[in-house]
């Protein structure tokens, strides 16, 4: 695997009879926890394997549900064949750990599969991409002090430029709109696919931050984005 990405390595499943082996890295942590969406990336990785003989091996549709705090260390994703037609599968999955001598569910998800590239040239969408800055205009971590992140390493895996219109937030002014959006990639400019968009849709911070509704998240952003 050293030739593999850092993301393809931290995503990495092995079949071991009816479920599937991962690692949880502790280089894709926040705070004390493995971020959410690397454990749904995992967790989405493991069922593209389960279906890869039926030839579905693309996430269209994820509903996930987070049941417990993750950590660094071993975990089991368990699979589960829900529907089998044509062009979609529908399946089932699960992220167990082993915590204090008991299995702990840690992540439950539905999801549908099927094979993007098989789609024809037509495929439309009402969806439009956001109005950004350049990402040079927007704001990035990587000028953070270097202690403001020895509590958040998820970050170092990542390229990310907020917009600064809905970083208020870290100086303690939110826009009150809701939103949070700016450019992200892959540290390593690992190219984008369908799994690696499982982990996007939870490397930014939370849009209740634009509300000024803070949690205890504040602390770890406060410093990144001023």
């Amino acid at each position: 695997m050293a030739d593999l990405s850092e993301f393809d390595r931290a995503v990495a499943v092995t079949a071991t009879g009816s479920a599937y082996d991962a690692t949880l890295d502790a280089g894709w942590q926040i705070g004390s926890g493995v971020n959410g969406g690397l454990l749904l990336a995992v967790a989405g990785n493991a069922l593209r394997a389960a279906f890869a003989d039926r030839g579905h091996p693309d996430p269209v549709s994820v509903s996930a549900y987070y049941l417990a705090a993750s950590r660094p260390g071993p975990a089991t994703v368990r699979t589960r064949l829900l529907r089998e037609g044509r062009s979609m599968s529908t399946g089932a999955v699960s992220l167990v750990q082993t915590d204090g001598g008991r299995e702990v569910e840690r992540l439950t998800a539905l999801a549908t599969y099927a094979d993007l590239s098989a789609l024809p040239d037509d495929v439309r969408t009402t969806a439009a991409p956001p109005g950004l800055p350049p990402p040079d205009q927007c704001l990035s971590v990587v000028d953070a002090p270097p202690t403001s992140l020895q509590r958040a390493a998820f970050l170092d895996r990542l390229d990310l430029r907020l917009d600064p219109a809905c970083a208020g937030f870290a100086i303690g002014r939110p826009s009150g709109r809701g939103v949070i959006q700016g450019w992200l990639k892959l540290a390593d400019s690992r190219h984008p696919d369908p799994v690696m968009l499982l982990l996007a849709a939870d490397a930014l911070p939370p849009a209740t931050f634009d509300l000024g509704l803070y949690g205890v998240g504040l602390r770890r952003w406060s410093s990144r984005c001023t």
